[in-house]
């Protein structure tokens, strides 16, 4: 089949990715390899002086462009990442190869604005395993590197308790005074995060973002020990938490639990029946917690490499 691309142009291009992505994670549950709010959340580095999202995203097409549906995003990251998400009746086409071959080029072309890598580095689910052969079949190799492991619940009769927090804790919602604490928690939580005030206001900004799934732990003195973001896909109603995060010195307190219950009440009161949460394969606290929860492990998406030419 002849597929056709374009350049990521405007919003409306990530709100057509994002009832493209609600389509997929509806066809793949229990075991997407994206949610909706995903792409809202990555597009929080469309700052000034960031390498526009021009640069980074492409839409393929099944027929002409903006007149033909969607079939498939790529998503580049510096200096070498790509995620693509491919329309199931897809993945076993050679619309993966379009995909890569333009994300080798991407990693070429932005060189110049970060290091030069030697690799290109895509990442695909288990659950997909015809993208994952069409990645092999295109020289990728399975990586030792990190995976991020998917996990997800029904909330369909779950009596979600109350968060217990140890005397003198509270939950919240964000409040605009707390945008600054809010970073640097994130930051402590997290020491690669490149967060910034100016990327938070995109987050918050962006279409699916609802201030009451903004979720908060405070101190006895105020101060920010632990934050979940939640985001609520209004076509599944299945609801993501992304970020989660917990204070390094209030580790095992049940700070983690309290704030995602937080999250999920809130996500429920607004209509979400499913739950969603992807973490680090190494973070063992996390899926202890996500776990403890109700959360299931249904699929795990593992980064393949091939050699990019010299």
């Amino acid at each position: 089949m002849s597929w056709t691309s374009r350049p990521y142009e405007s919003p409306a291009d990530l709100r057509l990715m994002q009832a493209f992505t609600s389509e997929c994670l509806r066809f793949d549950w229990p075991a997407p390899a994206f949610h909706p709010g995903d792409l809202d959340w990555w597009s929080r580095d469309s700052v000034s002086g960031a390498v526009p999202l021009s640069e980074r995203i492409r839409l393929w097409f099944a027929g002409e462009p903006d007149a033909s549906e969607l079939v498939a995003w790529g998503w580049f990251g510096l200096p070498r990442d790509l995620d693509l998400l491919v329309r199931p009746d897809a993945r076993g086409s050679d619309l993966a190869e379009a995909v890569v071959g333009w994300a080798a080029e991407r990693a070429v072309a932005l060189a110049g604005r970060g290091s030069t890598p030697d690799e290109l580095q895509a990442f695909a689910a288990d659950s997909q395993p015809l993208l994952v052969d069409n990645l092999k079949r295109l020289g990728f190799g399975e990586t030792a590197g990190a995976m991020t492991v998917g996990l997800v619940r029904r909330f369909e009769g779950w009596e979600v308790p109350k968060p217990a927090l140890p005397p003198g804790f509270s939950t919240r919602t964000l409040a605009a005074g707390d945008i600054a604490e809010r970073i640097v928690l994130g930051r402590l939580a997290f020491p690669n995060s490149q967060l910034t005030a100016e990327r938070y206001d995109v987050a918050r900004r962006s279409t699916l973002y609802r201030p009451a799934l903004d979720q908060l732990v405070a101190g006895p003195n105020g101060s920010l020990v632990a934050l979940a973001l939640g985001w609520l896909d209004p076509v599944t109603l299945a609801l993501e938490l992304e970020p989660v995060a917990v204070h390094p010195a209030w580790h095992r307190h049940g700070l983690g639990r309290a704030v995602c219950l937080a999250a999920i009440r809130a996500g429920i009161a607004l209509g979400a029946t499913t739950g969603l949460i992807y973490a680090e394969s190494h973070n063992v606290a996390g899926l202890g917690l996500y776990t403890s929860l109700g959360y299931e492990i249904t699929t795990r998406m593992r980064p393949y490499r091939r050699p990019l030419p010299g």
